[in-house]
């Protein structure tokens, strides 16, 4: 079994895809940096000059401006006591928050990882399913179990060499993602502060990336045996993003904790939270909602994402031992 995976992943490497993958990877990570360093700069002197010229006008004006806000909000309540003009939220400015907040690596980096680890999952799923599906295309599958007739191994040696072979790009994009933010936010930011436990759950999170995007090759390699084509698997992903978790994503937000994005941010993340639509009669008639924050656990998800894997490659076994694939 480990002499068959070796040569799938040879195969695997030797394929052209592999290599346009492997490439648009490191293209994707190099517009992620650049998107970075855009983030972090800070704006110009002149903007800053501008800014603290309108900051120090409302300073001036904050203290009329509220009293002006309740006076009129008392008016207003001698024909309506139920008015609420918002005086109690007018808060004294703050000079951080009128401004550019400058760019923490610590805050940030979270939100760089996801971004970058779905540009890591859309290029897994194109490799694995690409790995396969060229092999149906071609027929050279039917010639290669001349050479292997135990179908189940073929099919488990293609999933372990998706599955392993794209670890090393993982855990390299992931160090450049790292290094290359750190660079850019500590020219245009600020990267002080970062403490051993912090930089522990960052590694943390990279090898969740990394298990992720290996699972998701594998599934690439099932989805790409099941439909025969790397055209037909990318179509089904396309649609599933643009059908399930575009439009009815927004319509069911109640049965977000079942989509697979949902799922997948939170088992990058460790957790993450949503928000659902709770709508009641409201006193007086009519019918008012309320966005209700959400938590989703890593538990949920860890194990959502494993029932799905499981049934995933149990599905594609059950095909691959029984269908001709001639």
């Amino acid at each position: 079994m480990i002499r068959l995976t070796k040569v799938e992943m040879r195969r695997l490497f030797a394929r052209r895809l592999t290599m346009i993958g492997l490439l648009g990877a490191v293209l994707g990570s190099g517009l992620l940096l650049f998107g970075i360093y855009q983030d972090s700069k800070p704006l110009p002197a002149e903007q800053v000059a501008m800014a603290r010229v309108e900051f120090d006008r409302y300073v001036k004006s904050y203290p009329a401006d509220l009293e002006r806000c309740k006076a009129d909000e008392a008016k207003a309540r001698e024909t309506d006591p139920g008015v609420q003009m918002g005086c109690d939220q007018m808060q004294p400015p703050v000079w951080e928050q009128w401004i550019k907040p400058e760019t923490v690596f610590s805050e940030a980096l979270p939100s760089y990882l996801l971004g970058g680890s779905y540009l890591l999952i859309f290029v897994a799923f194109l490799l694995g399913a690409g790995f396969i599906g060229a092999e149906f295309s071609s027929g050279s599958i039917g010639s290669w179990l001349t050479f292997e007739p135990r179908r189940l191994r073929v099919y488990a040696s293609k999933l372990l060499a998706a599955f392993n072979g794209v670890i090393p790009l993982a855990l390299g994009f992931f160090a450049l993602l790292v290094a290359g933010a750190w660079v850019v936010i500590d020219r245009n930011g600020r990267t002080a502060g970062m403490t051993a436990e912090r930089w522990g759950d960052f590694a943390e999170a990279g090898l969740r990336i990394t298990v992720l995007t290996a699972v998701v090759a594998a599934l690439g390699v099932v989805v790409g045996g099941l439909f025969r084509h790397t055209a037909a698997a990318l179509g089904l992903a396309m649609v599933y993003l643009v059908v399930v978790e575009g439009m009815l994503g927004q319509l069911l937000t109640n049965q977000q904790p079942w989509l697979l994005r949902l799922n997948l941010d939170s088992w990058i993340n460790h957790g993450t939270t949503y928000y659902v639509q709770k709508c009641a009669p409201v006193e007086g008639g009519g019918y008012g909602c309320d966005s209700v924050l959400k938590h989703l656990s890593f538990g949920h998800s860890a194990l959502y994402l494993a029932v799905l894997t499981a049934a995933l490659v149990a599905l594609g076994a059950i095909v691959f031992r029984r269908r001709d694939v001639n």
